[in-house]
């Protein structure tokens, strides 16, 4: 494989197949999951469950240099694996890491091209599955197709999808309830009369994901070395924040509120039978679709008396401090790490 040098010159070697870190740092690969935590540590590592960053390329010249470093270097099929390419791409590829020997796990890349060269360059992965001797890989593998690699993107990438997500182990579904920000679009999914996912938001828009991650693996008969466990996750699809400033996104769990499944009547509701009324719908579509059958008064003062009933295990603001050592055990916004 080769590499294009800041100054343009390309330089190409491919003397080896698949993508490697030549040095071959030893690093850990994988996070670990938070359900072995103490009982009495409510402080749970966030990290990132998917990444796709876009880079517009606005230089003729480099478009140029670029189009030609892609198509020397994707002649190496064994580096480069083709396959579908999204709307608005001309090409797309699955980077075949070294270090990752599952292939579903190999990040999706794909540019287009104007008339001029390269123009644009999107690529899409979850860093938790390719984990740190990846990400070194991943940096080898796009050097020879952008200057400084996976620095290139940090310093010219924007994040277009982030999924940020926590696990939080020995928890089931029916151990909480959840009490949404606001009216939203609300979808439930079961198995066999077992709750396992909750959606909050519509699909193309900006979601929080709730599911068992323990029923989830079994479902697919991928076996569960974990134990129960639930995993929390806000799926961001206008982030509208650059690579570089990712240690500065605000914290996406802040507005989430988890309570105790017991939940009591509001003091200042002084009808039992409303009250009555709203227990047997939470019952049947669960709280987070529930309040939004009642009056907005009903739902301020109902909202209120929740805030007190938050479930001890769950902290945005702590869970939120761990962003900064999250982001230290992935590399992806580091700007030392692939000089």
């Amino acid at each position: 494989m080769g590499t294009l040098t800041l100054d343009g010159e390309l330089v190409f070697d491919n003397s080896h197949g698949g993508c490697s870190n030549k040095a071959k740092t030893k690093v850990n690969s994988t996070l670990e999951w938070q359900a072995n935590a103490p009982a009495d540590d409510n402080t749970h590592m966030p990290f990132i469950d998917r990444l796709s960053v876009v880079v517009n390329v606005q230089d003729g010249e480099l478009q140029k240099d670029l189009y030609e470093a892609h198509f020397l270097a994707v002649e190496d099929q064994s580096a480069f694996k083709v396959t579908k390419h999204t709307k608005g791409f001309k090409k797309g590829f699955r980077l075949a890491l070294e270090s990752v020997p599952n292939s579903v796990h190999w990040p999706h890349y794909q540019y287009a091209t104007n008339e001029f060269g390269v123009s644009k360059i999107r690529i899409d992965f979850v860093p938790k599955d390719i984990g740190l001797e990846g990400m070194y890989d991943l940096h080898a593998c796009l050097t020879p197709l952008v200057p400084n690699g996976w620095q290139y993107f940090i310093s010219n990438g924007t994040i277009t999808r982030l999924d940020v997500a926590t696990d939080v182990g020995g928890l089931a579904m029916d151990d909480f309830m959840i009490v949404p920000p606001q009216i939203l679009t609300v979808t439930r999914r079961s198995n066999k009369g077992i709750l396992q996912t909750v959606e909050l938001g519509k699909p193309k828009g900006n979601q929080t994901c709730i599911y068992d991650r323990y029923q989830k693996r079994i479902a697919k008969g991928q076996g569960n070395k974990f134990g129960p466990g639930v995993r929390i996750e806000r799926r961001l699809r206008t982030p509208n924040i650059l690579l570089s400033e990712l240690a500065s996104l605000k914290n996406p769990f802040a507005k989430l509120e988890m309570v105790s499944p017991n939940i009591t009547r509001p003091p200042l509701e002084k009808s039992e039978g409303k009250w009555l009324m709203f227990r047997y719908t939470v019952t049947a579509i669960g709280l987070e679709s529930a309040i939004a059958f009642i009056s907005p008064k009903r739902r301020t003062m109902y909202r209120k008396h929740f805030k007190s009933l938050n479930a001890d295990w769950w902290d945005p603001s702590k869970i939120w401090s761990k962003w900064p050592e999250a982001l230290e055990q992935c590399l992806v916004a580091d700007k030392s790490a692939f000089k």
